[in-house]
């Protein structure tokens, strides 16, 4: 009896200790970060030299999982940006939603811009490529 009792506490203490620590491992495993498809960009066409242009970006939201994370801008040439979205996939239901991001664009020179979205894959092809002149 004595060695069933020390067995007991034993047992309560460890699992005690360990529930943090499960939880936090099945909350991270629960989500990751992957690039999305930019479905839709509603903005400006036009502006001027050093104005702020804002522009929506959407996303598939498959089963309402898909949370924006971040954008990854990468100036490809003087008026060419290549942007990726990357949302974070999370099968949780403890956060919000947020159905779209804001990007900003501001252009320093005059001329013809070119704002290309890239689509998730290893090639070099684009969902929307978005054209904005700027005087």
């Amino acid at each position: 009896m004595k060695y069933f009792t020390l067995f007991v506490l034993l047992a309560v203490s460890v699992t005690s200790c360990k529930k943090d620590e499960v939880a936090v491992q099945q909350t991270a495993a629960t989500k990751n970060v992957l690039q999305s498809v930019v479905a839709g960009v509603n903005g400006p066409t036009s502006g001027a030299v050093n104005q702020d242009l804002l522009f929506t970006l959407v996303w598939p939201n498959t089963n309402n999982q898909h949370n924006f994370d971040s954008l990854a801008i990468t100036p490809v040439q003087a008026n060419v940006q290549h942007i990726k979205l990357y949302v974070t996939k999370d099968t949780t239901i403890r956060t919000k939603r947020q159905l779209s991001a804001t990007f900003k664009f501001k252009a320093a020179q005059p001329g013809t811009y070119y704002l290309k979205f890239a689509k998730p894959s290893n090639d070099s092809s684009y969902s929307i490529v978005d054209t904005v002149t700027i005087r």
